[in-house]
């Protein structure tokens, strides 16, 4: 089971690393829903998406041993890029496994983080 200690350790140990991303709000959304309703805009997070928060938590919950073998994932998106960014930052080698039709743009994404690819079927 996960604690709110266990979340506020995660938070404190990726601070270095991640974006503290805005929080919007909108009227129209508000409007339409009768309710106030808050964005957090994570599209603004390094490797685009909130997904590098836990894969960059993850890298640093590794002992030095276990980051020097790297990591493997399975992705056809955004965890592949946020897990590739992540371990770009920390030097550490990441492979992550695509299925084959991965989008063009997802595999580049990966690629330029410097991934290692497997492909799938």
């Amino acid at each position: 089971m996960i604690t709110l200690q266990d979340i506020k350790d995660a938070r404190e140990r990726i601070s270095k690393w991640a974006h503290t991303t805005p929080v919007f709000s909108s009227q129209t959304l508000n409007m339409v829903s009768n309710n106030s309703v808050f964005l957090k805009a994570e599209n603004l997070q390094k490797s685009g998406s909130f997904k590098f928060r836990g894969a960059m938590n993850f890298l640093l919950s590794l002992n030095d041993e276990d980051l020097k073998h790297g990591a493997v994932t399975g992705s056809s998106g955004n965890h592949g890029q946020a897990l590739a960014c992540a371990g770009k930052i920390l030097d550490t080698q990441v492979t992550v496994v695509v299925p084959q039709d991965v989008s063009a743009a997802k595999l580049s994404a990966i690629k330029g983080y410097g991934a290692r690819i497997e492909r799938c079927g």
